[in-house]
């Protein structure tokens, strides 16, 4: 199975393709950087109150 060039993709793979790009990188950055922020805030809180 040869793989196509993403200029020969039609167009709803294209769309497709840069959806699930935007999503992955949407939930990486929540993943990776928002929960443990929020995570850490909220043992500070309960730790505190």
């Amino acid at each position: 199975m040869k793989l196509l060039k993403f200029n020969d993709w039609k167009v709803f793979y294209k769309i497709v393709a840069l959806s699930l790009a935007i999503l992955v990188t949407i939930f990486a950055v929540f993943f990776i950087f928002l929960v443990p922020l929020i995570r850490e805030d909220l043992y500070l809180s309960l730790l505190y109150s």
